[in-house]
């Protein structure tokens, strides 16, 4: 289906594949403190056997830097990583520190950054007591030291900020408010957001890390909901489809699964029970708390359940 971008999240980035699809979450090690075929070409000369051999030589090459070039793992707290900050040969100690006073003080365990013997404070002291979950994330991209922290706390209250070792500290640079770290690969992060529009979904973004002044940046048009549940349909609909084909429609009955935002967030994706493609659903989540609007039809006119976290 041709799509259209619509939405630019927050600061300068490389374009997402729009694919609608679910990605694996990933093991984060969390603190938390919550209670409870083409047929191969035919050689002419050994001239060319010669230079195809050097192109595929130098891409491993190539591949291999870059892969070298890029660490991450999760901090566990109270535990010292040693890290060589900067590539000058000298390794660091980089902790996941508690901060003893801010514990004590809001009943919740509260991380600080520690590099050697030099505390980096991860928030404000009054941010402290709204989060109750933190990860520490260590990432080498690019030829950069970064910490990324993943904040978390109650009410979907989400954060994700951005440390770049400066040659003596790690400074904090830019954040994502309302996303948690979801993913870290190679070339890109994926940051998840929580949204409540016909259920409570997991929705991740691509974003890249721009080395020059540590910003996070996003191209991405198609933000993908990774927990999907089939919702029932107590009457037809017909999603709207800007493919210039003839636009699809579920009847009542069919069972549909969420798979992206789009439009300005203001759309929905659908899939049909094999993986297809089904076209946008249009939402308005009203101010007044009065719920979620198709069209004019409240989502409890249109749909016969829906998924809603307690």
């Amino acid at each position: 289906m041709k799509r259209k971008l619509l939405s630019t999240l927050l600061i300068t980035m490389t374009a997402a594949s729009l694919v609608a699809c679910t990605l694996p979450g990933q093991d984060s090690g969390s603190t938390n403190n919550t209670p409870t075929e083409e047929e191969p070409p035919v050689a002419t000369t050994d001239v060319q056997n010669t230079e195809t051999d050097d192109t595929t030589e130098a891409d491993d090459d190539t591949s291999s830097e870059k892969a070298e070039d890029f660490k991450t793992f999760v901090f566990n707290p109270d535990t010292p990583e040693e890290i060589d900050l900067g590539s000058d040969g000298k390794q660091d100690e980089v902790t996941m520190a508690l901060n003893e006073e801010l514990t004590k003080s809001n009943g919740l365990n509260t991380y600080d950054l520690k590099v050697n013997d030099k505390t980096i404070p991860v928030m404000e002291d009054d941010e402290a007591p709204l989060y109750n979950t933190f990860d520490f994330h260590y990432l080498h991209q690019n030829g950069q030291d970064y910490v990324l922290v993943s904040l978390e706390g109650n009410h979907g209250l989400r954060c994700v900020k951005g440390f770049q070792w400066d040659g003596s500290t790690f400074q904090q640079k830019d954040d994502v408010q309302g996303s948690r770290i979801y993913e870290i690969h190679e070339d890109f992060v994926l940051l998840a957001e929580r949204i409540d529009v016909f259920g409570t979904w997991e929705v991740t973004t691509n974003y890249t890390i721009d080395k020059d002044k540590m910003a996070f940046a996003t191209e991405d048009k198609y933000p993908k909901i990774v927990n999907p549940e089939g919702l029932k349909l107590k009457k037809d609909y017909t999603f709207d489809d800007d493919s210039g084909e003839a636009p699809k429609t579920a009847k009542a009955g069919d069972v549909i699964y969420p798979s992206c935002l789009a439009h300005n967030n203001g759309y929905m994706g659908f899939e049909d029970k094999d993986g297809n493609e089904l076209g946008y659903m249009p939402f308005d989540v009203k101010d007044d708390g009065s719920g979620v609007y198709v069209d004019g039809v409240k989502e409890t006119d249109l749909f016969e359940n829906d998924f809603y976290a307690n």
